[in-house]
């Protein structure tokens, strides 16, 4: 089975949970099926990484896209900038032309029997007709924090990890509305069991 797994950020070093939880699937994954991991990230230019994660991963595709994430300054005004976005930040700061281009292109020329979006943050990048099966994974921890701001419930905040974006309230509308879209154009999800997280 041809695969493509998109997922914004770099995966290496394996420092967080979700890293290393997407690096092992990625594995396995790679030790019976053709896998393509399209891997894109901002800030300053990673060779390093780029040579790197082919090491990990030969089927990778790197896509540096250059989006300001380097200082707190940069952060904020990125968000200004996406103020009028219908979508969240904690998802519109994901989307990269480049990436958009790309996604375009190869899924409407079949070359892949399925597409993995790896956390809702990837999905902007995808097209609104999807001529390829593809499937939402996140993690239950997300779900849980998505519905949360959908319906009010008291989050500690995760949102503040984005160093500038809004506090969760304000998040309540956009991000229900991006996330009910998001599932809509999605063939499936795969969300990971809570007792699985560790």
């Amino acid at each position: 089975m041809k695969i493509l797994w998109v997922k914004p950020g770099k995966l290496l070093p394996l420092d967080t949970g979700g890293k290393l939880r997407t690096y092992n699937i990625l594995r396995q994954l790679s030790t019976t099926q053709e896998l393509t991991y399209l891997s894109y990230y901002g800030g300053h230019r990673d060779e390093a990484y780029e040579q790197e994660i082919l090491k990990h991963l030969p089927g990778t595709v790197t896509i540096y896209t250059a989006a300001p994430d380097v200082t707190p300054l940069e952060r904020y005004l990125d968000y200004v900038r996406r103020l009028p976005w219908r979508a969240p930040y904690a998802v519109s700061k994901f989307t990269a032309p480049e990436v958009q281009r790309l996604l375009r292109e190869w899924l409407s020329q079949r070359r892949f029997d399925v597409a993995v979006c790896d956390f809702l943050s990837s999905a902007l990048n995808f097209p609104r007709q999807l001529a390829t099966p593809t499937v939402l994974f996140q993690h239950n921890v997300e779900t849980v924090l998505w519905k949360r701001t959908g319906t009010g419930t008291p989050v500690s905040s995760p949102d503040r990890c984005l160093r500038a974006g809004p506090p969760v309230h304000e998040l309540d509308v956009r991000s229900i509305a991006h996330q009910r879209g998001s599932y809509r154009r999605r063939s499936g999800e795969i969300s990971i069991p809570h007792q699985s997280a560790a």
